[in-house]
């Protein structure tokens, strides 16, 4: 599941935001209890690590990380796979730097496939 930067983008606040994601969390595991949820961190926005919304997405993946039980919910934050050692986002990553491009969605695979793995047992 990934969600969040939209309420980020449109100045909500971190905690909100979190607020928000801890509710559908709660809301998916009263409908499907024996689910697995793998919650990723909201990815990186914004061209470079100044960008104004790089704080708020990091305190929202440190808020959002507590959902994360080990048994149902678990959690994976593949942002640092997106963004070079500066902490810029490439465009050839994400080409208007929110949406992920080709390379973008591969980079995110990568990061979160063996998470996939270890959470199906495999």
């Amino acid at each position: 599941m990934l969600i969040g930067t939209n309420n980020i983008g449109t100045g909500a606040s971190a905690e909100n935001t979190a607020q928000g994601i801890f509710q559908v969390v709660a809301r998916l595991r009263q409908l499907s209890p024996q689910s697995r949820i793998l919650l990723l961190g909201v990815l990186p926005r914004g061209a470079t690590a100044q960008d104004s919304t790089r704080a708020a997405v990091a305190q929202v993946n440190r808020l959002i990380e507590a959902c994360a039980d080990g048994q149902r919910v678990f959690f994976a934050d593949p942002g640092s796979m997106m963004v070079d050692a500066l902490g810029n986002l490439p465009d050839w990553v994400a080409y208007d730097w929110l949406h992920l491009s080709m390379v973008g969605y591969a980079l995110m695979a990568a990061a979160i496939e063996p998470r996939l793995q270890k959470i199906i047992g495999r």
